[in-house]
């Protein structure tokens, strides 16, 4: 082979062909990739007055060629923030991005009548379209979430360390806050123009104790009686 042709093997066009291959690589994940933001809003009565949360998050959902390791043909990422209820001397009740809140000791009495909780990338299943494509289209529409489409919702107390999160059902929302706590509503919305915040904007010792943590790379230890937290049930 020639130096010249091998020359034109390995450029076209003046660019390098593996540059081409990357391109191509690049194009096909983004025909594969679809996205959906949408705002999640729940609200609570405690003792008679209602309190509600609302946030924008952005899910990307990626279509595979083949099975991962998983055995699953699609993968799903999110960005955003949770919506927090600020209950004052109560704490505060999350409505997590992430499911992996694992139940307390059982026989601590609660966390028995918990339907499995969902993603952030889940939620949108109450739409009745699937995940990606017919998704990706959707301007408007909301719809109620049902107790089999719940996020987990997690309570921290007032004071109390991120680390001590408590995963509780709306069943259990008395019981274990300590104050007339009932679900009035918890909804999902497209919102396709909503701006997209990274950072949670309420002021908290929890909240800002969970960045220390996370900027020193502190690991998160599991405390006997409560969740194994990870920042981003709150924000990502």
């Amino acid at each position: 082979m020639s130096g010249k042709t091998r020359k034109s093997l390995l450029w076209w066009g003046g660019v390098p062909l593996v540059l081409i291959s990357l391109l191509a690589l690049v194009q096909a994940c983004t025909n594969n990739e679809k996205t959906f933001r949408y705002r999640v809003s729940f609200a609570v009565e405690i003792d008679g007055v209602v309190k509600s949360a609302s946030s924008i998050i952005q899910v990307w959902y990626l279509k595979l060629g083949s099975q991962n390791a998983a055995g699953a043909t699609g993968t799903a990422r999110y960005k955003g923030v949770a919506p927090v209820i600020d209950l004052g001397p109560d704490g505060y009740l999350i409505a997590s991005m992430d499911p992996y809140c694992n139940y307390p000791d059982k026989k601590s009495g609660y966390g028995k009548v918990c339907k499995r909780a969902v993603s952030a990338a889940e939620l949108p299943k109450a739409f009745g379209l699937g995940y990606g494509r017919k998704l990706q289209p959707l301007r408007e529409g909301k719809r109620n979430l049902a107790d089999d489409n719940y996020p987990a919702f997690i309570w921290i107390a007032r004071g109390a360390s991120w680390r001590h999160t408590q995963r509780i059902c709306p069943e259990e929302f008395s019981s274990v806050i300590g104050s007339d706590v009932r679900l009035v509503s918890a909804t999902i919305e497209a919102a396709t123009d909503a701006p997209l915040i990274h950072k949670l904007e309420l002021e908290a010792p929890w909240i800002d104790e969970m960045r220390a943590d996370v900027a020193q790379n502190k690991r998160s230890l599991g405390t006997a009686g409560y969740c194994l937290p990870g920042s981003i049930f709150f924000e990502w």
